[in-house]
């Protein structure tokens, strides 16, 4: 219905109308009927009924042009009265209450005037049925132009002859209304046209878009097609793809003989693809955490890990693609998992590959030899224990011409009655064993390692048994049983005794003690052997953006192919996906398939036995996920640490002694053993709670049947991703911009943040005075290193608050070794400076614990974790003292000066600090704070107070995050980085990138049974990916060479399905190369970025040879030509080039890649 715009016309009167009144003007009769209307007001009648209100209304459509009315009621309104229209005109429009007084005041205007009133004073109405008789709103100004699909109504009251009141209208004379259109009134005489309609002049500050339509070019098809994308949001990449795809139609029948379901045609390849065989169980749920009448069962499908590795073994690729061999010495950065200490720490990781001594036996970490020593003086033999085996890739040995040479690592052994001197100096400490002659006590000197080759072994100690059972404060002590015994750890850095329950077992320790060195040889060694290590990502997650109604994730993650290979997200292989409110220990129980895996078992691939040994060699998690799995209470407990056994209380100390006051797993499950035993719960509670450990036996007892050979302690290790970026790293932005800088201070710190260039391939960063609370952990890792150079730059003393500059600078020389600083003196720091170090610091912490890791970094990580930490510390006690020091506002009183003596506890920046002691200045703080707070406010009011109480609880907050769980945990990065070959090895950005995919994944399926669901597109996801991978050639010939065919002529459609883990989707710019790029020997991933677009520049602006765009309209002597040739000869070896073809030419701004 069109809308309906209404104003005022009067209604004919019943009493007949004069033919001298038909005649008069419009304006005529206006002015008398008003000076009628104030006769009738100056004259009321006192007993007559009072005056009677009629209305008419006229409907106006929107055919008929508005102006003719205009016109005509101006000129004739005699003619409007014959059309059954009152000739009273709109002298008032219902605006809200008819008001009289308003009306009468009201000046007379001319014809034109009140017509244009009529018009500008229009009703709108969004009903379909005409306007009733209430007042409605006003529309002023109507664009005269926009008149089709309108229809107006009229309306005019006025007292008829009888003087009734409107209130007393009858509805049924309301009801005899009648509607009137133009239409049917008689065309009136041409007259004058009426004003143009007002209008306001603004300036219009936009510009019209042109835009040159031109011939359609493109067919129906290809017309149709790009419709379909635009709606689809289908990317360039996805536009190539689908190209290759459609490349692949032979004729126009195999379109047509598409159906149009979709479900169809994935139902039809599902039916002709070889799955993965997957094992289902069904759970039983929690019913405190189920919604009201659902199920309290839910099925869980796993993965059966026989079928997966024996498709992913028919692959010769995939074989290529394995590492098989020992653990590789290297002096540089570590890259691949063999190049680190676990791999040589363990027996199985070689694939069968060993060291021999002499007599043909095979050499495994934890043997205990004789060996002798390259020094010509020395005759006698040394004994020792060997802790790694392995290849020399180091430097020293490419000079001796002896690269990949076996050698092995092994500490100093001494029995305890041939102790050296500076050893037995300490030996009175501890109480040895009484010595046999058929029982030795043996002492390990634990951080003294030295190099040997197998050759120098001259035996082995057969009967050794490393004693964890043995505790020194609880005699009486076991009597020796084997030939020799180790009770004792020697710490040559620390001097002093470690009984060894406080040692970590190596893995080829825990190899030997779970199967035996008899299976180990009769499996491992001269025969061919498969080694297939995996780490294990197991974390929650919440599936709808949330942590509700979330899954427990197991993945696993391969350790034995290459970087590149190893962290495409194809490599990770989705274990299961745990029901929301199972329980854990049924999830893992699920597992024990794997354990006959974890042993070696023979595997029948392509008709042929092959020896395969798959197991787990860590497990990832973050630090909720690791507590749990570790057999520990959570990071709120007592006793927050895993791998310590620090108080909550204590957590701020970075100098705590982790090694004497360690965890160990084998003293961990002792312990647990005898809480265990306890008759009561209530006891077992009490008595774990005091060690940090959670009595949740039985989850314990199902990982440690699953995982045998594991360390409960060492083989949880920390994600130093999450630590150090989304803990440490928001904690001091944060204090920077809202704590530490002035508003002024924040806004040019963003300023820099926005204009500072950063490295090739590195996204810009949100402004972190605005969105530092979004940011995710790649862009806190930005901004952390990023952020000294920032401050270095900028930071003002001015840009500081004013509270916080004399307590940087005099807290400072206790948070910072002043003989670190070679290059500056810090005694003249101003609190610029020591914000900027402080900054810089924490971002060597960061760059050394997340970064690439070597062996030369092992003695210096622990200092420089150290360090970071302390400045994060002195920041937040600054903060936490200045904000006792700010000023009470609701007095707004000015403070007075202070005393000399007040003043002499903050001395100038200038000022040697180097003998202030931290305990002396945080007291000079603290006395200064009191005084200024009572000088500044001696009759402090209740209002003051409450501030006092907000300062004091925010000062709390800030020292207490001095002790945050992240704070301590980097005690330990250390120890992590040199297992592992750095913490970067084991970080969870792989699996949580995992989880994102699942997370989309979700919101295309309908909800129900999440787990399942998801398990089952996986298996289809995996399915593929092992097609492509060509692992079916044997067993599924014709299925197989389908998606060889598709892998032929699909490069891209192939390639999308295996991205690099983590990778985020990247924004497709139009100013990015098109060009192919490839690597070379020295270059990887190279990028070109931002084209210059043709036609950019100009003649004259930059460098001439930004014109040339195509090499086929160039001279052979074209100055350009004649340096690309001799850029060709010159690094890519090619002398002499004729022509270079028709081949494009694309500028680009900038050149990225990765160096080898």
């Amino acid at each position: 219905m069109p809308q309906i715009r209404s104003f005022p016309i009067p209604e004919q009167s019943d009493a007949p109308i004069s033919d001298a009144r038909r005649a008069i003007t419009f304006s005529q009769w206006l002015q008398q009927r008003k000076a009628e209307e104030q006769a009738s007001t100056s004259t009321p009648t006192q007993d007559g009924p009072l005056p009677v209100v009629r209305k008419r209304k006229l409907s106006i459509t929107k055919d008929e042009q508005l102006d003719s009315w205009i016109d005509a009621l101006d000129d004739n309104p005699s003619d409007m009265l014959d059309a059954d229209i009152a000739a009273e005109p709109p002298v008032d429009a219902v605006m809200g209450s008819f008001d009289t007084g308003e009306h009468r005041e009201r000046e007379i205007r001319t014809d034109a005037e009140v017509a244009l009133d009529m018009v500008n004073r229009v009703l709108v109405s969004n009903e379909d049925e005409m306007v009733d008789e209430a007042p409605t709103e006003v529309v002023d100004n109507i664009n005269p132009t926009d008149q089709e699909g309108i229809q107006f109504t009229i309306e005019h009251e006025y007292p008829d002859d009888n003087g009734f009141d409107e209130d007393n209208i009858d509805p049924e004379d309301i009801a005899d209304c009648e509607t009137h259109t133009l239409a049917d009134s008689t065309p009136q005489t041409a007259m004058e046209p009426p004003p143009s309609w007002p209008c306001r002049k603004v300036e219009d500050f936009t510009d019209e878009v042109i835009h040159t339509v031109k011939t359609p070019q493109l067919s129906v098809f290809a017309t149709a097609l790009t419709i379909w994308e635009e709606q689809q949001s289908i990317t360039r990449e996805g536009h190539r793809q689908l190209v290759e795809i459609l490349q692949l139609v032979n004729s126009l029948e195999e379109l047509r003989e598409l159906p149009l379901r979709k479900d169809t045609l994935r139902h039809n390849l599902r039916q002709s693809m070889p799955l993965i065989t997957l094992r289902k169980r069904t759970l039983d749920l929690d019913k405190t955490l189920v919604p009201s009448r659902a199920s309290l069962k839910e099925d869980m499908l796993v993965f059966d890990m026989r079928s997966v590795l024996r498709a992913f073994l028919s692959s010769e690729t995939n074989l290529r693609n394995i590492y098989r061999g020992m653990a590789q010495l290297i002096d540089g950065d570590i890259s691949e998992p063999w190049e680190a200490r676990w791999w040589g720490e363990s027996i199985r990781t070689t694939s069968g590959q060993y060291a021999y001594d002499e007599y043909g036996e095979p050499l495994w970490p934890s043997d205990f030899i004789e060996w002798k020593c390259t020094s010509d003086s020395c005759e006698t033999y040394h004994l020792g224990r060997i802790t790694y085996c392995g290849m020399d890739y180091r430097r020293q040995a490419a000079e001796c011409g002896q690269t990949g040479r076996h050698i092995l690592e092994v500490q100093n052994v001494f029995h305890i009655d041939a102790l050296p001197e500076d050893i037995l100096a300490f030996s009175s400490k501890v109480d040895f064993s009484q010595l046999t002659t058929a029982n030795q006590e043996l002492i390990v000197v634990s951080d003294t390692r030295e190099l040997i080759e197998p050759k120098q072994v001259k035996g082995r100690l057969l009967d050794v048994k490393m004693d964890y059972d043995f505790n020194p404060v609880s005699p009486p002590h076991e009597p020796l049983t084997a030939s020799h015994t180790v009770r004792y750890f020697f710490d040559m850095a620390r001097k002093d005794f470690r009984p060894t329950r406080l040692s970590t077992p190596l893995r080829g320790e825990k190899e030997i003690m779970v199967y035996g060195r008899p299976y180990l040889k009769k499996h491992f060694v001269d025969k061919p052997v498969v080694s297939l290590p995996f780490f294990m990502f197991a974390d929650a997650f919440g599936l709808y953006r949330n942590m509700y109604r979330s899954l427990e994730g197991i993945y696993l993650i391969p350790q034995y192919m290459g970087r590149e290979v190893r962290l495409k997200r194809k490599s990770l292989l989705p274990l299961t996906l745990g029901p929301f409110a199972a329980n854990d220990a049924d999830i893992f129980e699920s597992l024990f398939h794997m354990c006959e895996l974890d042993a070696g078992t023979e595997l029948h691939v392509k008709g042929e036995k092959m020896f395969v040994c798959s197991f787990v060699g860590a497990i990832l998690g973050d630090m909720p996920s690791q507590q749990k799995l570790s057999g520990c209470l959570s990071h709120m407990a007592n006793k927050p640490c895993r791998y310590c056994l620090i108080s909550s209380d204590e957590r701020a100390n970075l100098d705590f002694n982790i090694v004497g006051f360690g965890r160990y797993g084998e003293q961990l499950k002792l312990d647990s053993k005898q809480i265990k035993a306890m008759q009561t719960k209530t006891k077992q509670e009490t008595a774990a709670s005091a060690l940090g450990i959670s009595v949740k036996w039985r989850l314990l007892d199902v990982l440690d049947t699953l995982f045998p050979t594991l360390d409960r302690i060492r083989s949880r290790p920390v994600d130093a991703a999450h630590s150090e970026y989304q803990g440490l790293t928001k904690v001091l932005l944060s204090l920077i911009f809202t704590e530490i800088l002035t508003t002024e201070g924040a806004e040019c710190a963003n300023e820099a943040f926005r204009t500072l260039p950063f490295p090739p391939t590195w996204r810009r960063l949100q402004s972190p005075l605005r969105h530092l609370d979004s940011w995710r952990m790649q862009e806190l890792a930005r901004g952390c290193i990023i952020l000294p150079i920032v401050l270095r730059c900028c930071l003002k003393e001015k840009h500081i608050k004013e509270n916080i500059r004399p307590v940087l600078v005099t807290l400072a020389p206790g948070f910072f070794n002043f003989d670190s600083f070679t290059s500056y003196s810090p005694a003249s720091f101003r609190s610029t400076e020591w914000v900027t170090a402080a900054a810089w610091r924490f971002a060597q912490s960061v760059l050394c614990v997340c970064g690439p890791y070597s062996s030369s970094k092992k003695d210096l990580m622990p200092e420089v974790i150290q360090n970071g930490r302390r400045a994060i510390q002195f920041l937040l006690q600054a903060c936490s003292t200045a904000s006792l020091m700010k000023a009470p506002k609701a007095r707004r009183k000015p403070a007075p000066r202070l005393t000399q003596k007040q003043t002499q506890r903050f001395p100038p920046s200038e000022a040697n600090f180097s003998q202030v002691t931290q305990a002396q200045t945080v007291t000079s703080i603290q006395n200064t704070v009191a005084e200024s707070a009572a000088a500044r406010n001696p009759e402090a009011g209740d209002s003051n107070s409450a501030m006092v109480v907000v300062t004091a609880d925010k000062s709390k907050l800030l020292k207490s995050k001095m002790k945050l769980p992240n704070i301590h945990i980097g005690l330990h990065h250390a120890e992590v980085a040199e297992e592992y070959g750095g913490c970067r090895m084991v970080f969870t950005l792989q699996g949580e990138d995992k989880h994102r995919e699942y997370k989309s994944d979700i919101l295309s399926t309908n909800f129900r049974n999440a787990a399942v669901t998801l398990i089952n597109r996986e298996n289809h996801r995996l399915t593929v990916t092992l097609l492509f991978d060509n692992c079916f050639s044997y067993e599924y010939p014709d299925i197989q060479s389908i998606f060889t065919l598709i892998k032929k002529k699909c490069p891209l459609l192939t390639a999308s399905l295996s991205p690099r883990a983590g990778e985020e989707f990247q924004l497709e710019n139009e100013d990015d190369s098109d060009l192919p790029i490839y690597d070379d020997d020295e270059h990887r991933k190279p990028l070109a970025l931002h084209r210059i677009k043709k036609g950019e520049h100009r003649d004259g602006d930059g460098d001439s040879f930004l014109a040339i765009t195509k090499l086929r309209n160039l001279e052979r002597d074209h100055a350009f030509l004649q340096q690309l040739r001799v850029a060709y000869s010159r690094d890519y070896g090619v002398p002499l080039i004729i022509s270079f073809g028709s081949q494009p030419l694309q500028w680009c701004r900038k050149v990225a890649f990765t160096p080898r």
